[in-house]
């Protein structure tokens, strides 16, 4: 990626990484995130991108959230059980689209992964996103 010189040559005598956050979602890179035409020179202006980014677009998601802050009592609960359930939710989402495990155990899934605390781990992530939207 290239970055023009509105980026790398800020007019107000910002450092790269200041300037950049302007632009960027999470400025320490990685996404969600948008890459803006007007503002780099690459790939992601060619015409093909454009032509896939439009295909994308009905499915692009309509808010990118933070990571959320927890009090420290969730922080205790999401570093145990949150942890488990995060784990076993990413290796069953790889075994179903890979064929590993087929989707007639979806309710034996569900039933694990119910027992294995959701509810208190759902109901510790909408409080986050309440606190989060108050602000």
């Amino acid at each position: 990626m290239k970055y023009l010189d509105k980026i790398t040559k800020s007019e107000e005598g910002l450092s790269f990484e200041q300037e950049l956050a302007k632009y960027l979602t999470w400025p320490g890179g990685g996404y969600p995130g948008y890459v803006k035409a007007e503002l780099f020179q690459g790939l992601e202006n060619s015409p093909k991108s454009a032509e896939s980014a439009k295909k994308l677009e009905p499915y692009m998601i309509e808010e990118a959230w933070p990571t959320f802050t927890h009090t420290a009592e969730e922080n205790r609960v999401l570093a145990s059980t949150g942890a488990d359930i995060e784990k076993y939710a990413l290796e069953m989402r790889d075994k179903f689209i890979s064929g590993d495990v087929p989707f007639s155990e979806w309710d034996k899934y569900v039933d694990t992964i119910e027992k294995m605390g959701l509810e208190e781990y759902m109901k510790i992530k909408e409080q986050a996103l309440e606190r989060y939207e108050k602000n």
